[in-house]
């Protein structure tokens, strides 16, 4: 019937999530285990933890503006630039356990920023860079 929309299968689920915040969604979810394992509510709470985190991430992948992701996600600009604010520095503390520093990559490994390196330098504090590893795969 017109104006009646079809449901997405989990597939099509998987990959809008992956080009918009560049997690799959297994990945999407694991990211918000082990932010509330480290006590992170969703704040601001009219976003809740899982939304917050999608701002932030489709911010980082794709630097667009705050109100144009405010408006996919049915909130205003400083809402969604108070969860980055709050998030970011959530991110950090939930994955200090897997960033490498430039020392840390062994040798030999193929190290590639992603698309948007800027945003997730600033995340790693100190010498700590972010670094994507891959090994033996062509570029």
């Amino acid at each position: 019937m017109a104006g009646e929309q079809r449901q997405q299968t989990h597939e099509e689920r998987t990959i809008v999530m992956k080009y918009t915040t560049g997690l799959p969604t297994p990945k999407f979810a694991d990211l918000l285990i082990r932010l509330r394992e480290e006590g992170v509510e969703g704040r601001p709470p009219s976003l809740g933890l899982r939304n917050a985190l999608k701002a932030v991430l489709i911010y980082m992948r794709h630097n667009v503006i705050q109100a144009a992701i405010g408006e996919q996600l049915g909130v205003s600009q400083p809402t969604v630039s108070r969860a980055i604010g709050v998030m970011t520095e959530a991110i950090v503390r939930a994955l200090k356990d897997m960033l490498l520093t430039a020392e840390e990559v062994p040798e030999g490994c193929d190290c590639r920023a992603g698309r948007h390196p800027l945003p997730l330098l600033e995340l790693a504090e100190s010498p700590r860079i972010v670094v994507a590893v891959s090994m033996g795969r062509p570029a």
